[in-house]
């Protein structure tokens, strides 16, 4: 699908640019370790309704968009109370929470595997300002961006 070979083609620049035997074998368990992730989460997703199936991939494809409610609820043609019913049934998650979460996780594969800054990392994934990007960067996973970057280095 279009996600799998975004995630392909980000590792692809990425190993481009690496100059040392550590480098590469560093790229490659951070790849492995993406892709068993990645899987683990497919799997997990098997006995999802159609609904929330639908939900998902649509916000994969659309990850570096805002993703609105009203766009999937037309993708699904549901309304937005059932939609959210068995989004939450499913997933244990709101929603927006479902969105924002994929969105910091797909920002902590940025900056692990990029040079972008944090601005830019916030602007691509449609938060509404680098601040609150850094709140939610905090409050899902437990850092700052620039902290979680500079922990890399070291």
């Amino acid at each position: 699908n279009e996600y799998s070979l975004q995630l392909s083609d980000m590792y692809c620049r990425k190993m481009d640019n690496l100059t040392s035997e550590a480098e590469i074998n560093a790229l490659i368990v951070t790849m492995s370790i993406d892709y068993c992730n990645k899987v683990k989460t497919i799997k997990a997703q098997e006995n999802y309704s159609h609904y929330t199936k639908i939900a998902i991939e649509y916000i994969r494809n659309h990850l570096y968009e805002k993703v609105r409610i009203d766009d999937l609820t037309f993708e699904v043609s549901l309304n937005q109370r059932s939609l959210s019913i068995y989004f939450k049934k499913d997933t244990g998650l709101s929603i927006p929470d479902y969105i924002t979460q994929r969105k910091l996780d797909e920002a902590k594969i940025l900056l692990k595997t990029t040079n972008y800054s944090i601005s830019e990392i916030s602007e691509m994934l449609s938060f509404s300002s680098q601040s609150y990007f850094g709140k939610r960067y905090k409050e899902y996973l437990g850092s700052t961006p620039q902290k979680y970057r500079d922990s890399l280095i070291e």
